[in-house]
């Protein structure tokens, strides 16, 4: 499993523990999400926890509160990506969802896909309103060579400029490493020089953009994707 993927339990799972910081209700809104085998979020897992945390996003009228879920790894019984942002279109204006496509006709050429989470991927999970007027739109691209990273990079940034909001998320490296795609735009046109917040399984921490170009490379050659 992977940082964002979707995770349902099996109908009738109980949770190890529930906890929510801002609401009451929280093991109602779990329960719920279980039985309806709506997908609770795989987040980043602490070191040396016995089963898993799951994430969860609900709505109490027009506030959305975040609920933490530990359970046994045997609850579980679907992993899948996060949604595909060819999926969630609907969920846009129609000058918007144009924009989308056009961004994902242009990842496509390097046979990319791009996938939706936070608030839209909420959305789509639970069939009702998570964003706001201030909401933007958080997505997940993976890449494996230089090209496809500037490509990306640039795609992202042409469909922020033509959206009516703003656009938010991560580019994931080989290794599951990723980058805010804002941080590595504001670095592009200087060659990647310097280092990057990089967010993993493990943990948070800085590198330099040209190791991770490395990693890259020797990710592509071993690929066969060089």
């Amino acid at each position: 499993m992977r940082r964002h993927d979707l995770i349902i339990l099996k109908p009738g799972a109980i949770p190890q523990q529930v906890s929510c910081c801002s609401s009451d209700a929280a093991e109602r809104y779990v329960a719920q999400w279980i039985n309806e085998e709506r997908p609770f979020v795989y987040p980043r897992q602490p070191k040396n926890m016995s089963g898993i945390l799951l994430g969860l996003a609900f709505m109490e009228g027009e506030t959305k509160h975040r609920a933490i879920v530990s359970v046994e790894s045997d609850a579980l019984s679907r992993v899948m990506p996060p949604y595909r942002l060819n999926d969630c279109l609907s969920a846009f204006q129609a000058s918007d969802s144009m924009v989308l496509n056009e961004l994902i006709n242009t990842v496509v050429t390097a046979n990319k896909t791009i996938r939706v989470f936070g608030s839209v991927s909420w959305e789509i999970a639970s069939e009702k309103r998570y964003r706001n007027k201030l909401s933007d739109l958080d997505l997940l691209c993976d890449v494996e060579t230089m090209t496809e990273l500037n490509l990306v990079i640039s795609a992202f940034n042409k469909a922020e400029e033509n959206l009516s909001f703003k656009l938010d998320g991560e580019i994931r490296f080989p290794h599951d490493a990723c980058v805010n795609w804002k941080e590595l735009h504001a670095m592009q046109n200087e060659g990647f020089k310097g280092n990057v917040l990089v967010k993993d399984e493990a943990g948070v921490y800085l590198r330099s953009v040209t190791d991770m170009a490395e990693v890259i490379c020797s990710s592509a050659e071993s690929s066969g994707l060089s």
